[in-house]
C-alpha cells in the first residue's frame, strides 16, 4: 500500500511541473482527489476574465461548475 501512496505523490509532484490551465488542474483535482489544488485553481478561474476561459476549459469544468465560476466572477467584480 505504501508503494501506491509513493506513486501517487510522485505523479502529483510531476503533474505540478506541467503548465496546466487552472481548469485542467481543477478537473484533475476533482477526478483524482487532489484537494490541495482546488483553492488555487478556483481562485485563478474566479479572478481571471471569463473571456480567458476557453471552450475546452468549459468542457473540462462542465457547465455546472462553469456557471458557479461565472457567478463568482460576477460577484467579485461587483465588490
Amino acid at each position: 500500500l505504501w508503494m501506491i501512496e509513493n506513486s501517487i505523490l510522485w505523479a502529483i509532484t510531476n503533474l505540478e511541473q506541467l503548465d496546466l490551465s487552472p481548469a485542467h488542474k481543477l478537473e484533475l483535482a476533482r477526478k483524482y482527489n487532489i484537494p490541495g489544488w482546488i483553492p488555487l485553481a478556483t481562485q485563478a478561474l474566479i479572478f481571471s476574465p471569463l473571456s480567458a476561459i476557453s471552450n475546452g476549459d468549459v468542457s473540462r469544468l462542465g457547465l455546472r461548475v462553469y456557471s458557479i465560476i461565472a457567478k463568482a466572477c460576477e460577484m467579485v467584480k461587483c465588490e
